[in-house]
This record gives structure tokens, sequence and C-alpha cells, in this order.
């Protein structure tokens, strides 16, 4: 089943990127987590919460989609402050504190 659905993505993406540059879907892995986007047309963003962020910060990942020699660039802007290493790092830090 999985396979009949990532075609159906497929084609349809096949058929957008028929009506003008785009970036297709993908998963992108940064020290800001893991994030999957959609298929985003030229000239336009797609926003995600921060994965290590508390939601509450309203903390966002923007993707944007630039055209590059007629062709989807995909570019992310990380607006996080929390990495996956954050919370070991303060850890880290508070053991120093308590050492001082």
């Amino acid at each position: 089943i999985e396979t009949v659905l990532a075609s159906k993505t497929e084609q349809k993406e096949k058929c957008q990127s028929d009506l003008g540059a785009g970036c297709y879907s993908t998963t992108t892995s940064s020290n800001y987590g893991d994030y999957s986007t959609n298929w985003i047309d030229a000239g336009k963003a797609q926003e995600v919460d921060c994965q290590f962020d508390d939601p509450s910060l309203n903390l966002k990942v923007i993707f944007f989609c630039n055209e590059v020699n007629g062709k989807g660039q995909l570019v992310p802007e990380y607006q996080c402050k929390s990495t996956n290493n954050t919370d070991v790092l303060n850890d880290i830090a508070s053991v120093i504190t308590q050492l001082a």
C-alpha cells in the first residue's frame, strides 16, 4: 500500500512540476530536528513548529522554495533555539554549576 501511495504522490508532484518550478516532498534532518515537507511552489514557503522547542514559543522552521535555473531549490530557515543536544548540554551546565 505504501508503494502505491508513494507512487500517487510522485505522480501528483510530476503534474505540479509540469505547471511550473517547485520543490518536491522531502524529509530534512538537522540538529534542530527531522522535518517533512509537501510540494512547495517556487516562491512559496511552508512553516512547521521547531521540534525541540516549547510550542508556546511559536518558533518555526520556514522552508522556502526558490527557483534556480528553472528548478526548485529548498532553503530552510531555522528560528529554533533548541537542538537535539540541548537537554544534554543543560544537564552538563547544571552539574558544572553545582560543582562550582
